[in-house]
């Protein structure tokens, strides 16, 4: 579970998710969601439908379950960062070369 630097004197290790729990969550979304579209079988949507727009957000199993918000937050804070830093750096040397060989 990825752990937020400025709250780690609140983390407790034993109220992180446990693997049992992670299946039931994922269970619960799954059975939930073809609840959901067992109610529009005939096509009809109402636009505004929550289940739709809940699904769209969701590309990963772990958005499924309680560890949404410390991912979310884990690629927020430190993986987006760090990604940008790199494409930054990458296109640095990129341009360098470029400037040297005369290939622009």
């Amino acid at each position: 579970v990825p752990i937020e630097v400025a709250k780690v004197d609140d983390f407790n290790p034993f109220t992180v998710p446990t693997l049992p729990q992670l299946m039931r969550e994922l269970d619960e979304y799954e059975k939930s969601s073809s609840d959901d579209n067992g109610d529009d079988e005939d096509g009809a949507n109402d636009g505004g439908s929550n289940s739709s727009n809940r699904k769209s957000k969701i590309e990963y199993d772990w958005q499924k379950t309680s560890l949404r918000g410390p991912f979310e937050h884990f690629q927020k804070e430190f993986l987006a960062p760090m990604w940008n830093e790199l494409r930054r750096e990458r296109r640095a040397d990129a341009e360098e070369r470029a400037a040297m060989t005369g290939d622009f």
